[in-house]
């Protein structure tokens, strides 16, 4: 560095003292302050060192901070070619305003390349960090709008969800726990969505119930497809007992395996309860319906019975005639008609009781089932005669358990009884009663006229 100013400084081209140097001469520099070289100022000279010109301390110096500033504000700012742009302006200014003239040695273009080396360097890191951060900023503002668009489809799917009116529910695959449920789930329960979030049915139903769930969630993980549950009872805190169609649903994660259940539950307790309505009234017309066949079975019957009496006028025949119909009709095991003489109650026709019908029983009108059918003025029923009082041995005899007894009446007044008797146990209902009455009074009133006839 001292040979490159001794050579430059030679005595041939060192001014004297009343001369300056050649960059005051060109206008590059005021004069100095005391302590400047004799190349600054025709002052005293000294140490070369001390100059700000000398090489050795232009690197101390602040002549290039504004270029290389422009420089990066350049790339910072506008990029590479900005960048460029300023590198080469500076380039320009340094060359112009920094390099000696005249310029007679390799050492007076050190500023000029150490200013293109740190500016193109400063260009291309600044350029690049510019590029990075424009990416960035890019990167984010496309993530921030992605996130923006997935949580407004989350919004928006959450809003559709709560709009169905079924409820819809979301259980982790692997500890059945839920992770979601819509409004329509909250109004059924009767509990917040963060009563239920977290928790399993066992947590939150009874043991019953919860096993019914677990059954149907168990199905689902297992045939991994859609599973339907036609009913679920549910017992809820504000609506009581409800009846559900559950529809379970695995949904596989990202690796394949089943990382959800889905469910979809629809309260069909209005729907079961019209189904129920709908089968008692069908039931009830068909009860109906039967009623009316059979009264109208009963009919024809009756009115067989009827044109059997009508047509004999032989007592005997007429009467017999009448206790075989009516034990093809009501399916019993006896069936006896006891008339009305002097005071006495006489068996004078029966099925099922020969020997009885053979001794001519008779006993008086006021004793046992008979006299009590009698004063009754009406039907008779007795599911076990065991402990009945009876006027005659004869239906224990040969068995009888139930009977039903009716009076035999005409012109208002009583002429008989007719009763029917089965040896198993049997409940005679009111329409057997009602139609053993019909053909008793028939049978008084054929009786009657066979009586006036005979006279």
């Amino acid at each position: 560095m001292d040979q490159y100013f001794s050579a430059d400084l030679d005595e041939d081209r060192v001014p004297g003292p009343a001369a300056i140097c050649r960059t005051r001469r060109r206008g590059r520099r005021k004069p100095g302050a005391e302590g400047e070289c004799a190349t600054c100022w025709p002052l005293q000279a000294q140490s070369l060192r001390s100059c700000s010109r000398a090489p050795g301390a232009w690197f101390a110096g602040t002549e290039l901070t504004p270029p290389l500033a422009a420089v990066v504000l350049g790339a910072l700012y506008g990029g590479l070619p900005a960048g460029a742009l300023a590198l080469g302006l500076g380039f320009a200014g340094v060359g112009a305003f920094l390099l000696p003239a005249p310029v007679d040695s390799i050492a007076a273009w050190r500023p000029l390349a150490l200013f293109l080396v740190l500016g193109t360097g400063a260009v291309a890191l600044v350029a690049s960090l510019r590029d990075s951060l424009r990416t960035a900023e890019r990167r984010a503002v496309r993530a921030k709008a992605e996130a923006t668009a997935a949580r407004e489809a989350g919004n928006f799917l959450d809003s559709v969800v709560d709009s169905i009116p079924a409820v819809v529910f979301l259980k982790d695959g692997r500890s059945l726990r839920y992770v979601r449920v819509n409004q329509a789930g909250e109004q059924l329960l009767g509990r917040s969505r963060n009563d239920v979030l977290g928790k399993t049915d066992y947590e939150l139903f009874p043991a019953e119930i919860a096993r019914t769930f677990r059954r149907g969630d168990d199905e689902a993980l297992a045939r991994r497809a859609l599973v339907d549950v036609p009913e679920e009872p549910l017992d809820t805190p504000l609506l009581g007992r409800r009846v559900l169609h559950t529809k379970k649903i695995p949904v596989p994660g990202a690796d394949g395996s089943t990382r959800w259940l889905l469910g979809i539950s629809e309260d069909v307790t209005a729907r079961k309860q019209l189904e129920q309505e709908r089968e008692m009234i069908l039931a009830r017309e068909h009860a109906a319906l039967a009623d009316a066949e059979a009264a109208a079975r009963r009919l024809r019957e009756l009115l067989s019975i009827a044109e059997t009496a009508l047509g004999s006028l032989d007592p005997e025949t007429l009467l017999s005639r009448v206790v075989s119909r009516v034990h093809a009709v009501l399916a019993v095991d006896t069936v006896s008609v006891l008339l009305l003489e002097d005071g006495n109650l006489r068996l004078r026709a029966a099925v099922g009781l020969d020997d009885a019908l053979a001794q001519g029983l008779s006993f008086p009108a006021d004793r046992g089932l008979a006299g009590r059918t009698l004063a009754a003025r009406g039907a008779v029923v007795v599911d076990d005669i065991a402990h009945e009082n009876l006027a005659s041995p004869v239906l224990r005899e040969h068995g009888v358990r139930a009977v039903l007894a009716v009076p035999m009446r005409t012109a208002g007044r009583a002429v008989g009884v007719l009763h029917v008797g089965t040896r198993m146990p049997r409940r005679f209902t009111r329409d057997e009663a009602t139609f053993l009455q019909l053909v008793a009074d028939r049978v008084a009133l054929a009786t009657d006229r066979a009586a006036l006839f005979e006279r």
